[in-house]
């Protein structure tokens, strides 16, 4: 079975063949009328459309903008105005698009985009019912994020993603967490490729920043409720670009390091984190614990076991994880 075959059936993003037959049904849609004043409206809806699927643009940026003075339309650069001013690379492939309506006279007037916002939104969700997609997974937000996924499975880098989609703050939470939460799995899983032979590598957002003499510690949100702190160098810091809050990153925390307890016990250790037991491996030699977090998310520690009696270990018990925010190792 191929990786396509196994999407769950709510999948709630656009699939690649999802995203060709709705960009072929507005392109459809947007000609079939037979009056030019009609014609000219949907020539309208046609280019928010096509800013929004290919831009990974905000709504409001859309209608904020003068396309004809922000577009190069030979090299297909976007010069995006606004609190989050950016320039984007639009693919070649859909400039023939954007040349035909900019191309219109209409094109050239200040308001050519006022159009009401709860209009575009009923006509993006008819679009979508026209070629049998629900409306939800065609509505302008999703379609922007939509874009962002594209974008990650052609390898672009997840920071310059966000770039692309103009994100500096809050709006990076909910873009990893997107569609069920397929932009973290995606991210996961490019990190755990480069590190096959490592466990406990998660990814969260940078939330908070805190500067010490020699080193600085982050603040790391892994899930809506789960918060975890790392430390590491000013050099480090800096590397990384982590000047900003909101920035994704990726890490890793030796199982080595954590200290698995069976109550919620005071300890020097920052993090402390509430597990489930899953699994437990127990030899002459080591043993090591496989939890999983309230997110979901594994987690393996290694026991040297001390006071802990392996009898009070069993699948489904409620266990505590402890490590030293020193021992976070950030990813590059």
């Amino acid at each position: 079975m191929n990786k396509s075959e196994q999407q769950p059936a709510d999948r709630q993003n656009l699939t690649p063949e999802e995203l060709t037959t709705l960009s072929l049904c507005w392109e459809s849609w947007a000609q079939a009328v037979s009056t030019p004043a009609r014609r000219i409206v949907r020539a309208k809806l046609h280019l928010v459309f096509l800013l929004v699927r290919y831009g990974g643009l905000r709504l409001r940026e859309v209608l904020e903008m003068s396309v004809t003075a922000c577009l190069d339309r030979q090299s297909g650069l976007l010069s995006v105005p606004g609190e989050n001013a950016r320039d984007i690379m639009l693919p070649m492939g859909c400039m023939q698009h954007f040349r035909r309506i900019l191309s219109l006279p209409e094109a050239e007037q200040a308001d050519f985009l006022a159009l009401d916002t709860g209009f575009i939104r009923r006509k993006f969700y008819a679009v979508a019912e026209l070629c049998g997609l629900p409306p939800q997974k065609a509505a302008p937000r999703a379609l922007r994020y939509a874009r962002g996924l594209e974008l990650l499975s052609l390898h672009v880098p997840l920071s310059m993603v966000q770039k692309y989609l103009g994100q500096p703050g809050p709006a990076k939470t909910f873009f990893l967490n997107f569609a069920g939460g397929d932009v973290r799995s995606h991210v996961l899983d490019r990190v755990r490729e480069r590190s096959k032979f490592r466990d406990n590598v998660l990814a969260g957002i940078v939330t908070g920043i805190r500067l010490g003499l020699r080193r600085a510690e982050l603040e790391i949100s892994v899930a809506s409720t789960l918060v975890l702190y790392a430390q590491t160098s000013l050099d480090r810091v800096q590397d990384l670009d982590l000047g900003e809050h909101r920035q994704v990153i990726s890490f890793h925390i030796p199982s080595s390091r954590i200290v698995l307890t069976l109550d919620h016990v005071p300890t020097s250790l920052h993090n402390c984190l509430e597990a489930t037991l899953t699994g437990l491996h127990a030899d002459s030699v080591e043993g090591f614990a496989s939890t999983v977090l309230c997110d979901g998310t594994p987690l393996h520690a290694d026991l040297d076991w001390g006071d802990l009696d392996s009898a009070e270990l069993y699948e489904g018990r409620r266990v505590w994880l402890h490590f030293a925010a020193s021992s976070v190792e950030i990813d590059d």
